[in-house]
């Protein structure tokens, strides 16, 4: 999958595979506002608040933050903020931060499987023109598609021995969040 830049974390493009396990992007919702506002995503995302949630919206936040004036990211967060009020007060109250979950491991369930499935997120560096080339990919399968590349490409990739520039595990600890339902 590829996604615009941060300012509205926008699908442009996905694989048959990614349209086959995350629907919701053959109707062109938001990455963003389907994470934290969908109901059943509570269901499919395993942890949700813990593991998605917060990681997300920190990520929104950051990126508001960082671009105030930026009007799709000002649209994005105030549907968000509206639609629904946990994910309003991750928003506006929790400290987690999490940059980018480039590294990270999370679990869900998949439309066509009965299983939860873990899975990692590979990030590519932003392109000229400020795109991001984001892979999600069962974990199990990460370390193969590691060896597979050229030397070069996965040590430019990897840092401190795994595929993170500041996972979820590094971030600090956040206190216990207030927002839950």
């Amino acid at each position: 999958m590829s996604t615009s830049p941060a300012s509205a974390r926008r699908l442009i493009a996905a694989n048959e595979a990614a349209a086959r396990d995350f629907p919701s992007m053959l109707h062109g919702v938001n990455v963003m506002i389907w994470a934290l506002t969908y109901p059943e995503v509570r269901f499919q995302l395993i942890d949700w608040e813990e593991t998605w949630a917060r990681p997300m919206a920190s990520q929104l936040r950051i990126a508001w933050r960082a671009s105030p004036h930026d009007p799709r990211l000002a649209e994005v967060v105030q549907h968000i903020k509206d639609a629904d009020p946990v994910a309003d007060c991750i928003l506006e109250h929790d400290v987690t931060t999490v940059t980018h979950p480039n590294g990270d491991r999370r679990r869900l369930y998949l439309p066509h499987q009965d299983e939860e499935v873990e899975v990692e997120f590979v990030a590519f560096g932003r392109l000229g023109n400020n795109i991001r080339l984001m892979v999600v990919m069962p974990a199990d399968i990460v370390q193969h598609a590691k060896d597979a590349m050229p030397s070069t490409i996965a040590s430019g990739l990897m840092l401190n021995g795994s595929w993170t520039e500041q996972s979820s595990e590094q971030a600090a600890a956040a206190p216990a969040n207030e927002c839950s339902d």
